[in-house]
């Protein structure tokens, strides 16, 4: 583990692809992640750290968690329990110091890297809130234990994005308010949120940035290619 050892909070991140590689070259599901985990613990613990970095770290995470998800060519097991402990240890640690994420995504996002990012936000405990009708309806509020579960739903075995096609009906869509009621409901619960648009069948954005304008959520918009790092923040 020294050679992956951070050297700073954002290493955790940073390296996200570099520790799942490890994982599965190791077939390690709980030394690397507990060990990112007791890092994370004790850096919060050490370190003051201020608000501002704290809203860039949550900035980079949620980017972070896209861009792998449009680069990855796998949800595996290790996938899978990196973002379900280290990525929701750090979520957590953020949000314990008073920032919460609004993470609004406008792309033109192929159907099985639209997945991918769904299945990341949600087994990292994010709430995840998207217009189209889903596998058994993943436009209904979940709670983070629902949200696990519904990605661990697919199947036993280890998820290939590659083989799996997801059917839309256009008919089944959320409605603008409906979409605007089901984040207004993630924020009462004080959830983390990943807005995502993945085509230009709908458009409900200038709601939905009105939303993050008006809260006290940290709030930036990705629509540019994921090789581009930049983002816009909204609030």
């Amino acid at each position: 583990m020294d050679k992956l050892e951070p050297k700073n909070i954002t290493d955790v991140v940073d390296n996200i692809a570099l520790y799942i590689s490890e994982m599965r070259k190791t077939k390690d599901v709980k030394s690397i992640p507990e060990s990112l985990e007791q890092y994370i613990w004790e850096y919060f613990r050490e370190i003051e750290v201020d608000k501002e970095k704290l809203r860039s770290l949550a900035i980079f995470l949620a980017d972070r968690t896209y861009r792998y998800a449009a680069s990855s060519t796998e949800l595996d097991n290790f996938t899978r329990v990196f973002f379900g402990s280290v990525a929701t240890a750090l979520w957590d640690a953020l949000q314990a110091r008073g920032v919460d994420m609004f993470y609004i995504l406008d792309n033109e996002i192929r159907e099985d890297r639209f997945m991918l990012t769904i299945q990341l936000f949600a087994v990292s405990g994010v709430a995840v809130v998207t217009p189209y009708k889903i596998k058994e309806n993943y436009h209904k509020y979940m709670t983070i234990e629902e949200q696990v579960k519904w990605v661990l739903s697919f199947d036993g075995k280890d998820f290939d994005p590659k083989k799996f096609t997801m059917t839309i009906d256009s008919s089944e869509d959320l409605r603008n308010m409906e979409v605007i009621d089901l984040i207004k409901k993630c924020m009462k619960h004080t959830r983390n949120i990943a807005y995502i648009e993945k085509d230009d069948s709908v458009n409900y954005l200038d709601e939905v940035i009105k939303i993050a304008k008006e809260s006290k959520y940290t709030s930036v918009l990705r629509n540019r290619a994921p090789e581009d790092p930049n983002v816009t923040v909204i609030s």
